[in-house]
């Protein structure tokens, strides 16, 4: 299924694109080193990661606190 795994801000704005594209169902590893997409540090503050599922809309979401 079609799958995007974000990280996003506390105004709802992308910050860092994790994965894209097709994914199987099961249990996947991802990280995320605490950069933007063009490679910046992010700053302290709330962040969400967000996995979005084709035809399904927003299937998780959990709040990231960077100190």
């Amino acid at each position: 299924m079609r799958t995007i795994i974000g990280i996003y801000d506390e105004r709802g704005r992308l910050v860092k694109t994790l994965a894209r594209g097709e994914r199987e169902p099961g249990k996947h590893l991802l990280e995320w080193d605490g950069t933007t997409d063009g490679g910046a540090r992010v700053p302290s503050g709330i962040y969400f990661f967000q996995v979005e599922m084709e035809g399904k809309g927003v299937v998780a979401r959990f709040k990231i606190v960077i100190r």
